[in-house]
């Protein structure tokens, strides 16, 4: 409705005309929930404390081998299932290892592997999804001079979204048969600790 006579003068508020605690949490624009474990970020959305997944919702696998021990044989022409017989950590409800296979529960994931090869000249890891048949991601080459006896690693990392309960593996295609040491070679009498191959960390993000 207009006015009768002058026009008053704007004034502006100040905090100091809010009174405190006034504002409650209904009264704002917000995403997410309000709890004990949560902070409103600057977008208006309440997220998760500190890391968060990255903090409490890994599954690491590695292959560890007593000392002195070889990695074992690595083959040209097809790809060879890694090894990985040790659950280091595990915080995901339905993650599992059996006989090198890891089990996972629908969800997104984010995956950090390596493995060692040895004399086996050109070499790559991809991450399969056995259960349906595919590549999930595939790794970084790799090359070294088979002749010469050297070590390389393979990396492969990568973001995945599985709808329902998949099995992968680690996978390693070299181009150079090493039949004994071709998935790592051992310390040599370095010390007493284990021999470790492989390591596989995933992360539950959603």
């Amino acid at each position: 409705m207009g006015y009768i006579g002058k026009t008053p003068t704007p004034v502006p508020l100040t905090s100091s005309d809010i009174t405190d605690g006034i504002v409650s949490i209904a009264d704002l624009a917000t995403t997410g929930t309000a709890s004990s474990s949560t902070f409103l970020r600057g977008d208006g959305a309440f997220a998760e404390a500190g890391g968060g997944v990255y903090e409490s919702a890994l599954f690491h696998v590695i292959d560890e081998k007593s000392t002195q021990t070889q990695g074992g044989a690595l083959s040209s022409g097809t790809n060879n299932v890694r090894t990985l017989n040790t659950i280091k950590t595990n915080e995901i409800t339905g993650a599992s290892l059996s006989t090198n296979a890891i089990t996972l529960p629908s969800g997104t994931y984010h995956l950090q592997a390596q493995a060692l090869n040895y004399k086996t000249a050109s070499a790559r890891l991809t991450w399969r999804n056995t259960t349906d048949g595919s590549d999930t991601i595939i790794g970084m080459m790799s090359y070294q001079n088979s002749a010469a006896g050297a070590s390389t690693y393979n990396f492969i990392s990568g973001r995945f979204t599985i709808s329902a309960q998949k099995v992968f593996n680690l996978e390693h295609r070299v181009q150079t048969t090493e039949s004994t040491a071709g998935a790592g070679y051992q310390d040599d009498g370095l010390d007493s600790k284990s021999c470790i191959y492989a390591d596989v960390k995933l992360w539950k993000i959603s």
